[in-house]
């Protein structure tokens, strides 16, 4: 932390959470690659709800 206001604080990333860069970058990639199919089924799923009223 630095003795500036408003605080200002940096991170940096561990060799150990550095092992995680690739898993992540995939999904990632996968949730680009589908977005158009994960909002599709996220439309579907709350006309079901709508349809089917409160419980």
């Amino acid at each position: 932390m630095y003795p500036v206001v408003p605080p200002k604080v940096e991170y940096g990333l561990t060799a150990l959470g550095a092992t995680l860069r690739a898993a992540v970058q995939s999904l990632v990639r996968w949730t680009q690659e589908h977005q158009g199919e994960v909002a599709a089924a996220l439309a579907e799923c709350d006309r079901n709800s709508l349809s089917q009223g409160p419980s």
